[in-house]
């Protein structure tokens, strides 16, 4: 199930996965929930689409970003539940590659909740096999294409993965004191092991 678009590439991945022997069903997300499965696999595109919201924009715009990409991949995951717990999923972002890592003050993009929600389904799903992937939006949606199926077809490793410039990248967790930025906006620091997480 490819649920959304982001610049043709809802079809490009389409036309992958058939060549490769599956069965894509391509519906906009609101479709895709009552979309008739099971399905073995979901791929979730709206997130890439996320535009930025600014401190001073009225809440309904803040929840309709977080309602189109997040909520969406939730509801998604909870619809197709019987397939998707053994299947494999990949929730899709367009955050420059490295998930906001590398965002500056006022930068607001409402589309990384997604990152959580694989992780969750790991621990809740076993059997499955969600990712995270946060591409560059300078990339051709055929790059894009290219590496979301590379990432389906690996079942295995990292749930979170990025792609900046196309190179993909895997984050690391550890332990860091935070530095206080303006307007009490909080990041982590970068050391000589790479971005601060």
């Amino acid at each position: 199930l490819i649920a959304g678009d982001h610049q043709g590439l809802a079809a490009l991945l389409a036309a992958l996965l058939t060549a490769a022997g599956a069965t894509p069903v391509l519906c906009d997300p609101v479709q895709a929930e009552t979309a008739p499965g099971p399905f073995a696999g979901l791929i979730h595109l709206t997130p890439m689409n996320a535009a930025p919201v600014a401190l001073t924009d009225a809440p309904a715009r803040w929840w309709d970003q977080v309602e189109s990409a997040d909520k969406a991949a939730y509801r998604l995951a909870r619809a197709h539940a019987t397939g998707l717990a053994t299947g494999r999923l990949i929730f899709a972002t367009a955050l420059g590659g490295q998930f906001l890592r590398d965002a500056q003050p006022g930068d607001l993009l409402l589309a990384g909740g997604t990152t959580g929600l694989a992780k969750s389904l790991r621990e809740e799903w076993p059997d499955s096999r969600p990712k995270a992937i946060d591409l560059d939006p300078a990339l051709s949606p055929d790059q894009m294409a290219d590496i979301l199926m590379a990432e389906l077809s690996a079942p295995f490793g990292r749930i979170e993965a990025g792609d900046p410039a196309g190179r993909r990248t895997i984050f690391r967790s550890r332990e860091a004191a935070p530095t206080v930025l303006p307007r009490g906006v909080h990041r982590l620091e970068d050391d000589e092991d790479g971005p601060g997480v």
